[in-house]
């Protein structure tokens, strides 16, 4: 296989995989929903900076990624689960409709992004001469 190709197979689906977990992220943060963990990939932490409360980072296996909202956490303990509920900003306190918005939000930011990356090729190309190739293309 052709490096250029892999190296661009990886490169789409980091996109892909950013776009998604970036849908995740806004929405929660729109409705006030505490993000404590935006991750590229999986596993071992390689470098990635703290801000606004939140710890964004790229890891070790790029296979996907996550946003880790107060109160989802998968492996918190029972006195950890109390705490997190009782916080203002934890997913379990907010309404059941902004809870289903945030989990739709990355596969709606997947299906929104060929629509914006086409518009702007679309909008950037020479809509004029294609127009004028095809009609002479076909034999007209």
């Amino acid at each position: 296989m052709n490096l250029v190709v892999v190296t661009a197979a990886i490169l789409l689906v980091g996109i892909l995989i950013f776009v998604h977990e970036f849908g995740h992220f806004i929405v929660a943060k729109f409705f006030g929903v505490g993000v404590k963990v935006f991750s590229l990939g999986f596993g071992r932490r390689l470098f990635g900076f703290e801000h606004g409360g939140t710890d964004y980072r790229v890891c070790l296996l790029p296979i996907g990624g996550y946003v880790l909202m107060e109160g989802a956490d998968p492996f918190a303990d029972d006195d950890q689960i109390r705490e997190e509920m009782e916080s203002p900003t934890s997913l379990l306190r907010a309404p059941i409709w902004q809870r289903l918005l945030i989990v739709s939000a990355g596969p709606a930011f997947n299906l929104g992004l060929p629509v914006v990356v086409l518009t702007a090729l679309f909008m950037a190309g020479e809509q004029e001469n294609f127009v004028r190739r095809m009609y002479e293309g076909a034999g007209n």
